[in-house]
């Protein structure tokens, strides 16, 4: 009768005889250790490391008497507190899990072959690429469709970024294809910048190469990512990007 009750003890962290002794003493009212062992059918001594348990998180209490120690189980309501407890722990440790997950994919990447491909669409994708970057040790050079990309992602979220980047003193080399004037743009510290106007070339993307990951960006409709670890592709991608910060240093030297 009560075993649907007993199971749903169990799971929210009782052991089996934790939830039938707290059981019996919710049907008794009262009863003594002896009393219970006889009841639930477990050694004294075990009994006594169960309400001992139960007694500790709240669930019985314990009073002496003329005919000895004496047990009576709390108000099942304190089943609320632990279950609401729970659900904060829970919210806890998926923050937790959310700052550290980039970091155990960065480290699978490493350890696995050297050859592999993502696909991944959407903000959360672009932010955990973004964590992941953190995570590696080399210099960043980038090529950023930087209109597009203001069009698709507000600046401030990627504050916390710039700042973690800037904190390991990364180098980091970004060519921007914008129609913003060199003047009004301020690159973060650590970030040296060099802009292209669209007249030149347009992009709505970005590429990033970093130690052996190339990841590619679309900021078309919807943010898209490309990961990709070749380092034929890589070093491909790196001869193209340095390539084109020569240019760019070309290009802006004539705007200004």
């Amino acid at each position: 009768m009560l075993d649907d009750i007993q199971k749903f003890l169990e799971r929210v962290g009782f052991s089996e005889r934790e939830a039938r002794i707290y059981l019996a003493l919710l049907v008794t009212g009262e009863s003594s250790a002896q009393e219970l062992a006889e009841r639930v059918s477990v050694p004294r001594p075990t009994c006594y490391d169960a309400l001992e348990s139960l007694k500790v998180r709240g669930f019985i209490s314990e009073q002496e008497s003329d005919h000895g120690r004496r047990f009576r189980a709390e108000t099942p309501e304190r089943l609320r507190d632990i279950l609401e407890l729970q659900v904060r722990e829970l919210v806890i440790r998926q923050r937790e899990a959310e700052a550290v997950l980039p970091r155990l994919a960065a480290l699978h990447q490493r350890a696995a072959s050297p050859f592999s491909v993502r696909y991944l669409r959407g903000h959360e994708a672009f932010m955990q690429l973004q964590m992941e970057i953190e995570n590696l040790e080399g210099d960043i050079l980038q090529l950023v469709g930087y209109d597009a990309f203001l069009a698709m992602h507000d600046q401030a979220l990627s504050v916390g970024h710039r700042e973690r980047l800037a904190g390991k003193q990364r180098k980091v080399r970004a060519i921007l294809i914008t129609r913003r004037s060199p003047a009004s743009i301020v690159a973060p510290e650590g970030v040296e910048v060099r802009i292209i106007p669209p007249e030149v070339v347009a992009s709505n993307g970005e590429m990033v190469v970093c130690e052996d990951r190339l990841m590619c960006f679309g900021y078309d409709g919807e943010i898209s990512v490309l990961d990709i670890r070749s380092p034929a592709i890589v070093s491909a991608a790196r001869a193209t990007l340095e390539l084109a910060w020569r240019q760019a240093g070309a290009i802006s030297s004539i705007m200004l």
